[in-house]
């Protein structure tokens, strides 16, 4: 027996499994665009430069669940799936034969695929989309062994290695979620939601104040003070050469690209005139955070020859952010007064 579901190798944002694993079904099918173009606007930091971590969390800004109308999710305790399966390879394939796909957390150390393999126990989340009892394998989403988001192949044994290694009580390991593709999902474009994001991120201001009657509001800075944590970040590289994150500046380059796309479909609905050339402006920044990114790997490249940080690269990285942050800034406030 053999199964596959479709799923969508490059969402157009991947840096975490929060937002690519979703994406990579979503995407498969156009309805999804409206909804996406009134999200990932917002994004947040949280400075962790002084803890043990020496470094900052940044990503994309979601309040309470991360449930949009095209996918639903299902989450189930692994002390609930034990009861049943003694082994987690044949409970995937019932899932993968009911056209749900399996997230989970399992330990790359067991994964050949992965930067961890044999080295490092690495707890990390995995989908699973398709299995081949033929060659034993399973068909999985994630990151390979050059951190690239890609499909790769795992053995049943490496896998249930990985998925038994994990510790079941730790914070996201003692659940599997299943997501199964909602083909009548529905969501309309939003352009007041869109305004109110946009207002939002060039404000700083911290949107979670507004759902403090259901949980505490989120600790951290956001939209355009975010930059600032990001420069302390590589100001920080100076006295921690070691705390060397890729996903800062690949988020950051995300970001600009999906705000690229939502001018040019804002334009291509109307709501902005092609004349103003909001969507041309824009180009530069979105050119300049890729730039930045291919200049973060090329730093930790040279590092890892040298052994020393390149003083001249990460100041000039500092400067280009300061230098995306101001063209942003005045692009979207001529956005939002033109809305």
């Amino acid at each position: 027996m053999k199964k596959s579901l479709s799923i969508q190798v490059s969402p157009p944002i991947h840096g975490y499994p929060r937002h690519g694993y979703r994406l990579s079904i979503m995407s498969l099918h156009d309805a999804y665009i409206p909804w996406f173009f009134c999200n990932y606007i917002q994004l947040f930091a949280v400075d962790l430069l002084q803890e043990s971590k020496h470094n900052i969390r940044f990503n994309f800004y979601f309040q309470g669940p991360y449930s949009p109308p095209w996918l639903s999710i299902y989450t189930i305790p692994r002390r609930s799936i034990a009861k049943v399966y003694h082994q987690i390879v044949p409970f995937i394939r019932d899932q993968i034969d009911e056209g749900f796909y399996v997230q989970l957390m399992a330990d790359e150390y067991f994964l050949p695929h992965t930067p961890f393999y044999e080295k490092i126990h690495h707890p990390h989340a995995i989908m699973v989309f398709g299995y081949d009892d033929d060659t034993e394998t399973l068909e999985t989403l994630g990151f390979n062994r050059a951190r690239d988001y890609s499909v790769s192949r795992v053995g049943y044994s490496d896998f249930e290695a990985a998925f038994r290694w994990v510790d079941p009580e730790k914070r996201r390991s003692y659940r599997i979620d299943l997501f199964e593709y909602n083909e009548d999902g529905v969501y309309e474009f939003d352009i007041d939601a869109v305004i109110d994001q946009l207002r939002s991120y060039i404000h700083s201001e911290n949107p979670s104040i507004h759902y403090r009657m259901l949980r505490k509001p989120v600790e951290g800075v956001f939209g355009m003070a975010t930059y600032k944590l990001l420069r302390d970040y590589f100001t920080h590289l100076f006295v921690q050469p070691r705390l060397w994150d890729r996903r800062h500046l690949f988020t950051l380059w995300e970001h600009k690209r999906c705000m690229l796309d939502r001018l040019a479909y804002l334009e291509e609905r109307g709501y902005l005139r092609p004349s103003d050339q909001f969507h041309q402006a824009y180009k530069e920044v979105e050119h300049k955070a890729h730039q930045i990114h291919l200049m973060m790997l090329k730093l930790r490249a040279l590092v890892e020859v040298k052994r020393a940080w390149d003083v001249d690269r990460i100041l000039k990285i500092i400067t280009l952010l300061d230098d995306i942050s101001q063209r942003e800034e005045r692009i979207l406030k001529d956005v939002l007064k033109a809305l």
